[in-house]
């Protein structure tokens, strides 16, 4: 009995890391892509002068919970066409819809971040996360004002304080949180 579970797992395993290679068409141009996993679907977009096979060492971990979408952008890898950043959005939206994918979660790299956002900004709800890495800031975008930074101000709490008054400083701002059962300094 032992023996036929660990078959079993093992057939299960390999069934979620088998990618499932297919194209569409989205006008003047023809969309590679591969599906992996399943679950919520996760959308990977590559970065300028790349293609999907850059997401091949993250496929198999986000398969194990996603149903990952990964392609190549019209003008890279497999896929026809010029590469279009103003194509980008409706794209994506061809490619979900041939899918049957109402919303996904998008993950874009580089200058595929910016194929997300472009995403996000015209069709928001289709859209259940956005992860932009490895994005330049959208223009309009404030730097940070003059002054001690937080990670400064932490030092300088740390150098005079102690670690424990860091702590208490760091735990104190709006955004910080705490996993549950964490004890309070």
């Amino acid at each position: 009995m032992r023996r036929l579970v660990i078959m079993t797992l093992s057939v299960v395993a390999s069934a979620t890391t088998q990618a499932q290679s297919r194209s569409v068409s989205v006008g003047d141009a023809v969309i590679h892509y591969e599906i992996t996993g399943e679950g919520a679907p996760l959308v990977l977009i590559h970065g300028w002068s790349q293609d999907l096979t850059i997401w091949d060492g993250q496929v198999r971990d986000f398969a194990r919970n996603y149903r990952v979408i990964r392609y190549d952008r019209r003008g890279y890898g497999k896929s026809t066409g010029d590469s279009d950043q103003t194509a980008d959005p409706d794209d994506l939206r061809i490619l979900l819809d041939s899918l049957g994918v109402r919303a996904a979660y998008i993950l874009g790299l580089s200058a595929g971040s910016r194929a997300a956002l472009n995403f996000a900004v015209a069709f928001p709800d289709r859209v259940k996360g956005l992860v932009l890495y490895g994005q330049a800031p959208i223009p309009g975008f404030a730097p940070m004002p003059e002054g001690p930074t937080p990670v400064m101000i932490f030092r300088d709490i740390a150098q005079k304080h102690g670690l424990d008054s860091a702590g208490k400083f760091v735990r104190a701002h709006p955004l910080s949180w705490m996993p549950p059962g964490r004890p309070e300094l």
